[in-house]
């Protein structure tokens, strides 16, 4: 779910889908007496779609700096991504 609001965050649309996250999320959902019900959670979804938006956009160029450095080396070790977020 978040991966598809980020996605269409920053490149406007989403190649993929959020079919297999739903299903777990409901999952989770029936077989646990402390999530919530359906109903709270339809509350609950676009609220944390929104947020998903706002965390891409408020670190937008951390996720471009992260993206450009896997374009030019094809993997970046944790030390090398924390380097690029840091900075």
């Amino acid at each position: 779910m978040a991966g598809v609001e980020a996605e269409r965050e920053l490149l406007g649309r989403c190649h993929g889908g959020e079919d297999d996250d739903l299903r777990q999320i409901e999952d989770v959902r029936a077989s646990s007496d402390g999530f919530p019900s359906y109903d709270k959670w339809k509350r609950y979804e676009p609220r944390m779609r929104r947020q998903v938006r706002r965390l891409v956009r408020n670190h937008r160029a951390k996720i471009q700096r992260v993206v450009q450095a896997l374009r030019e080396q094809t993997t970046l070790t944790g030390e090398n991504a924390d380097k690029l977020v840091m900075s």
